[in-house]
């Protein structure tokens, strides 16, 4: 064979594990983007709220399962199916109650089961205080108690932090789920999907933030405009009072874009900064695993922000 055809071969010729490298790489800004995508369309839609639950779920049920990849932890299957089912009861329960208040039990409860599931299914701590090594005994840190006490807790509060984060899929429900604060969730999904693209900007973290908080801007200030334009703004939810009185509807709508896109900014970017940003190749399902924390968590701070400046 030729040098001219063997060069030839090798340029057609497929990479190994390309299609995955991509997937890894761009299945977290992929799945985030769906899911908010989802939100905003049946919000348009004026679809029910079991809708948004079954959404949410969907989300929580991707953390859950990649969990273990993208902490780079472990967790058994009994502690990913009850991380899955806070997610979901969190949202079924808000939505049937319509109380975001009943979070709390929920969440207590799979706290307890993390709990459960360490004590009955961990490592079991055994003392090897009295293994000596020569004539001197082991020192107390080099024991497997330790290590094995450190186990079950390492595994507890992991557990315990994947909850925390599945039980923030009420927050979408509860956002949706009143009337008077139903007007911001479209914007706010459409934010999270900007976000999550620039966030793709630049090949460092600090890159990626300033391209998550530009952006977030941005859009966050078009949408209002927009919304100023077509006579919308006074049917956003009432956030800053003071200025709306004094300045009109317009000003304080166009404060409220700005200001959700900052915290939806900081939320992604808070993720990234946590479980590792997109240049950290890890498996595709951790990639789309990360991609549902950051929708999921991004409703948090816009809940917070309406329910306290609203009330």
């Amino acid at each position: 064979m030729s040098a001219r055809v063997r060069s030839q071969s090798r340029r057609t010729r497929r990479t190994p594990g390309a299609s995955s490298s991509w997937l890894a790489r761009y299945g977290s800004p992929v799945s985030a983007i769906v899911m908010a995508a989802l939100v905003v369309g049946i919000v348009v839609g004026n679809g029910p709220t079991l809708l948004v639950v079954g959404v949410v779920s969907l989300a929580s049920v991707l953390v859950a399962w990649g969990w273990p990849s993208l902490t780079d932890t472990h967790m058994g299957v009994l502690a990913q199916v009850t991380t899955a089912f806070v997610g979901i009861a969190s949202a079924l329960v808000t939505a049937l109650t319509h109380n975001f208040a009943q979070v709390a039990p929920v969440l207590g409860l799979g706290i307890g089961c993390a709990v459960a599931i360490t004590l009955f299914f961990g490592p079991t701590p055994v003392d090897h205080s009295h293994v000596t090594r020569g004539d001197a005994p082991l020192p107390r840190a080099e024991s497997s108690t330790s290590v094995h006490h450190s186990g079950a807790l390492r595994m507890t509060a992991n557990t315990i932090c994947a909850m925390a984060v599945t039980s923030t899929a009420a927050c979408w429900v509860a956002l949706i789920d009143s009337p008077a604060w139903a007007p911001l969730a479209v914007p706010a999904g459409i934010i999270v999907a900007a976000v999550v693209l620039g966030d793709q900007c630049g090949r460092s973290f600090r890159a990626n933030s300033w391209g998550a908080v530009l952006v977030a801007v941005l859009v966050g200030v078009v949408l209002t405009v927009l919304a100023s334009a077509m006579g919308q703004a006074s049917t956003l939810p009432v956030v800053f009072g003071y200025i709306r009185h004094y300045l009109g509807p317009n000003v304080a709508a166009g404060l409220l874009g700005l200001v959700t896109g900052i915290v939806v900014a900081c939320s992604v970017i808070a993720v990234d900064g946590l479980l590792g940003d997109h240049a950290r190749h890890g498996s595709r399902l951790g990639a789309a695993a990360r991609g549902c924390v950051k929708f999921l968590v991004s409703a948090v701070p816009v809940y917070a922000m309406i329910r306290v400046g609203a009330l």
